[in-house]
């Protein structure tokens, strides 16, 4: 299925192919367990290793499960629901173990096992600042960390795996 993910300052839209027609749907973010958080701006998506697409917003991190006609919130993680460091999200990206990194105004969550557990990395653990915002996971397994004042990092492919425990940042 062809689907282009639209994130816009009034939420999620997807705009997809089906039987040579194009149409074009808002997607919900939903909180739990009811949505009272009305700022859905989208900054940042990505799709794992397993098909969700994650969603980093200014109330947020949203994890979605997509079917062919159905696209279902199936986490909302957020330092409001003690899930996540900080409300908003401004940057992610997946490194070669399916690990999610999430770049907040303080500091960098990596969500290990889809989530089963979230590790939380600041600059007394070696990043150049608190505020990411750019993150990118490249082929070769290193993970390059964008500041918004302190330039790039990177934590090399070797040092990645142990980056729920103890990374090293160059």
């Amino acid at each position: 299925q062809k689907n282009i993910w639209i994130g816009t300052g009034n939420g999620l839209y997807r705009m997809r192919e089906k039987e040579d027609k194009i149409s074009f749907e808002k997607i919900p973010l939903r909180t739990e367990p009811a949505d009272t958080l009305p700022d859905k701006f989208v900054n940042a998506m990505v799709s794992d290793y397993k098909g969700n697409l994650w969603v980093g917003t200014y109330n947020g991190l949203f994890r979605l499960t997509v079917a062919p006609d159905a696209v279902t919130t199936t986490g909302w993680f957020s330092v409001i629901n003690n899930r996540l460091s900080d409300r908003v999200v401004h940057s992610l990206t997946v490194d070669r173990n399916d690990d999610l990194w999430v770049g907040g105004k303080f500091g960098l969550d990596i969500l290990v096992n889809n989530a089963e557990r979230t590790v939380f990395l600041k600059p007394q653990d070696g990043m150049a600042s608190e505020l990411v915002s750019a993150l990118f996971a490249a082929s070769d397994g290193d993970v390059w960390i964008g500041y918004n004042d302190k330039g790039v990092q990177v934590v090399r492919a070797e040092h990645v795996q142990a980056a729920n425990r103890n990374p090293v940042f160059e």
